[in-house]
């Protein structure tokens, strides 16, 4: 079960290292899976195939884009 764990942190925080949320990976570490899980899907892009080109989804709420 640790194991799971520390490999589902690894991934969240590899992507936010990607994506330039930080340059320091030790800040993440002390993060939670669910922060971690909250950025990775604040910072992760969305698409849908329309058309043959990639479009972002938009909240059929509010039309808002997701990010």
């Amino acid at each position: 079960m640790q194991q799971a764990v520390k490999q589902q942190k690894q991934f969240y925080i590899n992507h936010l290292l990607r994506v330039g949320l930080t340059d320091d990976p030790a800040q993440l570490e002390h993060w939670t899976i669910e922060e971690l899980r909250r950025e990775y899907e604040r910072f992760r892009p969305i698409w849908t195939m329309k058309g043959g080109q990639f479009h972002e989804r938009k909240s059929a709420r509010a039309g808002e884009t997701h990010h």
